[in-house]
């Protein structure tokens, strides 16, 4: 249904709804310099090159949607500590590789038309295995189908315990295990160790996270993308063959 050259689809945007302030027939919110939909789905990732600089650049755009299990927190509450948590994932997962001549940007999308990869503030955090357990993912590297649990203690005054920094940090902390990036010391990580100041690392002041990161999710993101087109086209295989 997309015609490359007119750069627009015949029918309307599968996800339109998704993304209200662009016309539901253009492509890649009407950016296909910046952005990549190759699915027709989602835009989650894509790399082109900064004419002026000669950078490579890497852009992950994620799609969120905010749910409030704490009936403890006000709705304004949550929704504040959901904006912080996507700040603090722009601004940590975002940076400049000077090995590969790659800059990382990302864009968070906070949007309630989202059901498969939500970010979800809880008052007591499902199946933790300590009881100082703040956060958890239902799956390490999954992009597409995820759940982000952040916890608030709720007093029954309503106003949470942890500030809004910590929240943020253990939001992206999370985020992070979605793009596969584990803790220090542990089988697949590529930090040093568990004192390593690092986002990912806990108990760690830092919110930053470091370039052989930023590209290890760069190939989760692709990854899965790469297995969603798969699947869409195996799909589409199998109804045309029925």
């Amino acid at each position: 249904m997309y015609d490359p050259a007119i750069a627009r689809w015949h029918t309307m945007d599968n996800k339109a709804e998704k993304y209200y302030p662009t016309s539901p027939y253009t492509y890649a919110l009407n950016n296909p310099i910046l952005f990549l939909d190759p699915d027709g789905n989602d835009v989650k990732v894509s790399t082109t090159t900064n004419q002026e600089t000669g950078r490579n650049v890497v852009t992950f755009t994620v799609t969120m949607s905010v749910r409030n299990s704490n009936k403890y927190i006000s709705n304004d509450v949550i929704n504040e500590r959901a904006q912080g948590v996507a700040s603090q994932i722009e601004k940590s997962f975002s940076g400049y590789d000077s090995k590969t001549n790659t800059e990382f940007n990302t864009v968070v999308v906070l949007d309630q038309n989202e059901t498969d990869f939500v970010l979800d503030f809880v008052s007591d955090v499902e199946g933790a295995s300590s009881i100082f357990t703040t956060g958890k993912v239902d799956e390490i590297g999954n992009t597409t189908e995820n759940r982000m649990q952040v916890e608030i203690d709720a007093p029954l005054d309503g106003n949470p315990n942890q500030t809004e920094a910590e929240t943020s940090k253990t939001g992206a902390h999370e985020y992070g295990h979605t793009l596969s990036l584990q803790h220090g010391g542990t089988e697949g990580s590529v930090l040093s160790s568990s004192t390593e100041k690092n986002l990912m690392n806990q108990n760690q002041s830092s919110t930053n996270v470091n370039n052989a990161q930023l590209n290890k999710a760069q190939t989760t993101v692709e990854k899965n993308q790469q297995a969603e087109i798969d699947k869409a086209n195996n799909d589409k295989y199998s109804k045309n063959h029925y």
